[in-house]
């Protein structure tokens, strides 16, 4: 049976019970069952691909707000099954229908939780990343957090 279930500002085609956003431990042997899911645009139901909607990068560090003289190394929480991060920046803090964000001026696929960011101009920066595992599928972004270089 395939349910119709809101996730953020999608809406989630799957074939399990539904859920309303639980990561991570809480999820159910239901929610656990529909680890993998097609997520649409629920604006015109256009399909923005296959992702394990429970699997979110936490824990960002710098903290969202914070002022640093220089950004340093950037580091998150590891994810289980995680083989890689993709890692977005941006100087907007919009974010599109897919959670990704707006504006990107950098991008990368990092092998650990961590990306050096040393050497970044002065500005205000949005960053966040997201799991990416062995089968090619991926987890939710991060939350946006933002920091300012001075």
């Amino acid at each position: 049976m395939i349910q119709v279930i809101n996730y953020q500002t999608r809406r989630v085609d799957a074939t399990a019970a539904t859920f309303n956003g639980v990561t991570g431990d809480n999820m159910t042997n239901a929610e656990r069952a529909a680890e993998q899911a097609k997520i649409y645009d629920h604006n015109n139901l256009k399909s923005l691909g296959l992702v394990k909607f429970y699997y979110q990068a936490k824990n960002l560090i710098p903290k969202d707000g914070s002022t640093k003289h220089n950004a340093g190394t950037l580091v998150w929480s590891k994810v289980k099954g995680a083989v890689s991060y993709d890692y977005e920046s941006s100087n907007v803090g919009n974010i599109n229908p897919d959670n990704s964000l707006q504006g990107i001026i950098y991008t990368a696929n990092v092998p650990s939780n961590s990306i050096d960011a040393s050497g970044t101009a002065p500005g205000i920066y949005y960053w966040q990343v997201r799991p990416v595992f062995a089968d090619s599928s991926v987890g939710v972004w991060s939350n946006p957090t933002s920091i300012t270089v001075k």
